[in-house]
């Protein structure tokens, strides 16, 4: 019987023993998915940062491109507007320079036609008194 209660002992120290051993078999497996987890965790939160970082300099280079047109837009905007005040001065002065141009070209046809006309009477009247 003693030996039996030995046996009994020992088989159930054994048995406690590898229950022991599956035990901490199975928690160091727990352990090397916790520590995995956890450093799979902390290479997507810094893919992340690294990304949501990109993100902010890309936004930033975008924010300073976009004043940058904005600021050329102004830019060109007001030459546009400069240049087609010139276009207009440029315009009124080419048309007043055609009319004093007609009105000159007119006067000076009205001044030739009166000396053709004087030249003609003169040589009528020459001839008239050669005639005579």
């Amino acid at each position: 019987q003693q030996e039996g209660a030995r046996e009994l002992a020992a088989l159930k120290q054994q048995l406690e023993k590898e229950r022991d051993a599956e035990i901490e078999m199975v928690i160091g497996k727990l352990e090397d998915t916790v520590v995995e987890s956890q450093k799979a965790s902390e290479a997507s939160e810094k893919a992340w940062k690294e990304k949501y970082a990109r993100v902010l300099q890309e936004k930033e280079a975008l924010s300073a491109r976009e004043e940058q047109l904005q600021d050329e837009v102004a830019r060109l905007t007001a030459t546009l507007l400069q240049r087609q005040t010139e276009t207009e001065a440029c315009q009124k002065a080419l048309q007043e320079a055609k009319e004093d141009h007609e009105f000159a070209l007119k006067e000076l046809q009205t001044k030739t036609a009166y000396q053709l006309q004087q030249v003609d009477d003169l040589w009528s009247a020459k001839y008239a008194k050669r005639i005579q």
